[in-house]
C-alpha cells in the first residue's frame, strides 16, 4: 500500500512492520492533540491515542485532507479488472481535498482510480452538463 489518498487530517502515519503489534502498516492521522500531536486509532484499545505511543512509529506522511463530499451525478460507474476478477460498481460521489481535487467514492471503498471511470455520454464533463436519462435526441430534418 502506498499510502492514505485522504484522510480527516491531511496526515498518516507509518510503522515499522517488524516492531509494530497488530501487522499496523499505516493509521489515519484522525485529529491533534491540544499540544499538536497526532492521535491514531490504538485498535487494541479502542481510542485516540499519541501516536509516537505505538509500537514501530517511524514517521507523519502528507496526503491529501478531505474537505467534503458531494453526490456523483447518474451514470458514472468504475471498472476494476484484478486478480479476484472484474467488477463495476456505480460512483456514488466524489471526495474533494482541501486543494479543490476530487476523487471518485464508489460504495464500499473510498476512491476508485480516475482512469477507471466511464459515463454513458462521453460529452459529459462536469455537474452542470445534462442527466444522460433525461436527454432528448436530436431532431432530424425530414
Amino acid at each position: 500500500m502506498s499510502g492514505y489518498t485522504f484522510t480527516p487530517t491531511g496526515w498518516y502515519a507509518t510503522f515499522d512492520q517488524s516492531r509494530s503489534s497488530g501487522r499496523i502498516f499505516q493509521a489515519r492521522v484522525e485529529a491533534w492533540s491540544r499540544d499538536g500531536v497526532a492521535l491514531v486509532v490504538d485498535p487494541a484499545a479502542g481510542r485516540l491515542v499519541p501516536v509516537s505511543s505505538m509500537p514501530g512509529f517511524v514517521e507523519l506522511r502528507p496526503c491529501h485532507r478531505i474537505a467534503g463530499v458531494i453526490e456523483a451525478p447518474k451514470g458514472w460507474r468504475m471498472h476494476r479488472v484484478d486478480s479476484a476478477g472484474a467488477f463495476t460498481a456505480p460512483v456514488v460521489g466524489f471526495a474533494v481535498d482541501d486543494e479543490g481535487a476530487a476523487l471518485p467514492v464508489v460504495a464500499g471503498a473510498l476512491q476508485a482510480d480516475a482512469s477507471q471511470l466511464s459515463h454513458p455520454n462521453d460529452t459529459l464533463l462536469g455537474p452542470d452538463d445534462p442527466d444522460p436519462e433525461e436527454a432528448v435526441a436530436p431532431a432530424t430534418s425530414a
